[in-house]
């Protein structure tokens, strides 16, 4: 423990005093330090308006949506005066594609009568999904509620009750007394409601509440009493101890939760940190009981990482396994609190710092795969006005975006409260050897399978991945809201399965585009590979797969296929021609269009999205990825079993191919033509003229199909003259045929035989 934290920890049992010392100390030595305003790529976020602060909350939650665009904001009119400020503030919805001058940048969504300066309102979106809810606490009608707000309808959903941390599956919600929380931490509560337990040491009295976000229904979980007395120490029996709760934080599956629990005795304060089940409020555990811990975080849902100050160990960061006794010191060198926070993927971790003798605050990055690792990269520097200090400090509370490269957070370097950003591919080589760095309890491979109503299909596609050869990988489930019980029935496979599985659910049905873009944003492996529900693949497809990428790393791997039904299926090739040259025109025009039945590297597809179209999206994201991919291999083998089931969407004859098909071409047209004009003018007679050929040929009259064809030609008037037609599929030639020689009755002939 350095000098400073010694003489911290005694001016912490006379507060009034330390205020005073604090501040001539920090004075004096600011003015011997050099000054820095900032340091690092930051990017503000919020409006350039000294007449207003703004900010998010807390570490513990993203502002960004699912799709990185949109960000939650606060917008208020003071929050240096007063902790918990008594006038309302603004909660925000920023377009940050949409420019800074841009009227339409910034909308205000709501506002709030219940919110202080570290936390905000708890404002957060809403899961699963992470684009179409937020949430967040208000004061309405004499009590405190939480809203839950739907962004596309404008409706609001009260809960009795305000929320302190809500599971990932947006399901479920924990609480506790946030006028006790006031009137102890004014920073962490609400001042609207009077405390009913005010001058109780230790009432008896519900401490942690567990709400049904989708029901409403609220229930008790834990009494004061009942942590005072589990695993009770002298101090806490002590007449006139003070007795609460904070900071509670729910694990990543929604099963334990976390909280500090505190009791003062006079001006000492000690925590503990103890877990819990969430559903019951039984099997509480105490993690730490070295009297200090502060700020922590889930790695995953066995570890947390936590600042405290171990007997043991001293202050510093301490990585440990619930349920156990099992901690790890991490970056010893680092004995000052922050907000620590794991990227998505996990590979990264985030922190700061509060204000040094120069009033500086910094950003700092680890390894996330590894905690004995002991580089630590500064990756952003601001200066604290001695404006905001003490409760009305501007922590900067660092939190990840969902793609993991940019950290959001809370700043007052340019005189007010601001938020801002950094992003992480910006740091040195340190961060990019973290990045980039293997570990054996990374899954090699990401299967990503988009899931609606269709469970029922899907005892093939669970068998064949039990039975891989290859073990390493994972499997995400992405529910598109599902009405039949699809879901429930994947969450029971899951419990009792040894597959790595995550299961995540869509709050409303946005078609299999969504699901995938969903998939690949949570993916961890080193490839990707796409997978329909109702389809399976070969018990060796990972192991085929990883023995060719192993050497050459492609970008894209295709693989053969068989299609039919039950046990009657037929070889199909993903990719035409010549398999032992590749490049991106034989990929372009050789390709099936659907993205099962190929591999895709990660890191080439990350930034890549499924467009929202029903249909025809696998196309518009395989043209995007192999004109942006750089090498290619094949197995000729076929490794996938494409099932031709009457209920899926391409067997919908209610959806019009030819329209999607014309959407879908107009999303890659500018690409292709900078590529190639003549490879664009190819796949527009084979995607649109061909598509609609054979979708309406046999139920348009033939002067329709004359004025369509002749409307369509004009983005490509000589299309039957381009030198790629000549290797297209048979089919595909004898459809092309007859339409440049307008022989439409002919097509409507062989949309009979064809059918």
């Amino acid at each position: 423990m350095s000098f400073e934290q010694k003489i911290n920890y005694q001016l912490n049992k006379i507060p009034g005093v330390k205020r005073v010392i604090k501040r001539v100390y920090q004075r004096t030595m600011y003015a011997f330090s050099p000054k820095i305003k900032s340091e690092g790529n930051i990017i503000r976020i919020s409006p350039d308006d000294p007449n207003h602060e703004y900010f998010f909350g807390y570490y513990d939650k993203s502002p960004w949506d699912i799709s990185d665009r949109f960000i939650l904001c606060m917008r208020a009119n003071n929050t240096w005066s007063d902790v918990s400020p008594k006038e309302k503030a603004d909660i925000l919805l920023i377009d940050t594609k949409l420019s800074d001058t841009d009227v339409n940048r910034v909308t205000k969504i709501a506002e709030t009568n219940s919110w202080n300066v570290q936390q905000s309102c708890m404002l957060q979106w809403l899961g699963p999904d992470y684009s179409s809810r937020i949430l967040f606490n208000d004061y309405r009608d004499g009590r405190y509620v939480s809203v839950i707000l739907d962004l596309k309808s404008g409706l609001e959903r009260i809960i009795d009750a305000p929320v302190y941390t809500v599971s990932a599956d947006g399901k479920t919600a924990l609480t506790l007394d946030f006028s006790r929380l006031y009137n102890l931490r004014p920073g962490y509560g609400y001042y609207n409601v009077p405390e009913k337990t005010k001058g109780i040491a230790l009432p008896d009295s519900t401490a942690v509440w567990k709400i049904d976000l989708e029901t409403g229904k609220i229930s008790d979980l834990l009494t004061y009493k009942e942590f005072a007395s589990f695993q009770p120490r002298s101090e806490m029996q002590a007449d006139g101890t003070v007795h609460k709760v904070n900071h509670l934080m729910i694990s990543p599956n929604g099963k334990r939760c976390m909280v500090l629990y505190r009791w003062f005795v006079g001006q000492r304060k000690y925590t503990r940190l103890v877990t819990f089940d969430v559903d019951t409020g039984k099997d509480m555990y105490v993690l730490s009981d070295d009297d200090m811990v502060s700020h922590c975080f889930w790695k995953n849902d066995e570890y947390i990482l936590a600042f405290e100050n171990k007997k043991e160990g001293g202050p510093g960061y301490y990585l440990m396994k619930d349920k156990t006794q099992e901690f790890n010191h991490c970056w010893p060198q680092l004995s000052n609190d922050g907000h620590p926070s794991y990227s998505p993927d996990g590979k990264l971790i985030v922190t700061d710092t509060y204000p040094d003798r120069a009033r500086v605050a910094s950003i700092k990055l680890m390894d996330g795969t590894d905690e004995n690792k002991n580089d630590v990269e500064i990756i952003a520097r601001v200066f604290a006005p001695f404006k905001y200090d003490n409760d009305t400090r501007c922590d900067l509370h660092p939190r990840w975006n969902h793609k993991g490269n940019k950290i959001c957070f809370d700043s007052v370097y340019e005189g007010y409260r601001g938020l801002y950003f950094i992003e992480t591919n910006n740091s040195n080589q340190v961060v990019s050897q973290m990045i980039n760095s293997d570990t054996s309890n990374e899954p090699r491979f990401s299967i990503i399978t988009p899931v609606y109503n269709s469970y029922k299909y899907m005892s093939r596609f669970f068998d064949s991945m039990e039975h891989q050869t290859y073990k390493n990988f994972e499997i995400i489930l992405i529910d598109d809201s599902s009405f039949d019980d699809s879901y429930a029935l994947l969450e029971q496979y899951i419990k009792s399965s040894d597959l790595n599985i995550r299961l995540i659910r869509n709050h409303q049905n946005q078609g299999p585009g969504f699901s995938r873009n969903v998939g690949i944003k949570y993916a961890i492996g080193d490839y990707l590979i796409f997978v329909d529900s109702d389809d399976y693949v070969a018990n060796n497809l990972l192991l085929e797969i990883n023995n060719i990428i192993t050497n050459n790393n492609p970008d894209v791997c295709f693989f053969d296929y068989y299609r039919g039904k039950k046990s009657s299926f037929e070889k199909c090739r993903t990719l035409r021609g010549n398999i032992n040259n590749i490049n991106k025109t034989v990929a372009l025009l050789n390709s099936t269009t659907s993205v099962w039945g190929k591999a895709f590297r990660k890191e080439i597809v990350k930034s890549i999205e499924f467009p929202s179209l029903m249909r025809f999206e696998d196309w518009v994201f395989m043209v995007k990825t192999i004109i942006k991919a750089s090498s290619f291999v094949c197995i000729d083998l076929p490794l996938y079993y494409y099932v031709d089931n009457c209920d899926s969407i391409v067997h919908d004859k209610r959806n019009d191919a030819f329209i999607y098909s014309l959407k879908a071409f107009e999303l890659i047209k500018d690409i292709v033509v900078e590529y190639s004009s003549d490879i664009c003018e190819a796949l527009f007679a084979r995607e649109v003229l061909y598509v609609y050929a054979r979708e309406n040929a046999a139920h348009v009259s033939v002067q329709e199909m004359n004025s369509v064809i002749q409307e369509l030609s004009k983005a490509f008037p000589d299309w039957y003259h381009n030198r790629y037609i000549s290797s297209f599929s048979r089919k595909q030639k004898l459809v092309l045929f007859a339409l440049r020689y307008k022989l439409y009755y002919g097509l409507k002939i062989m949309a009979k035989v064809f059918a």
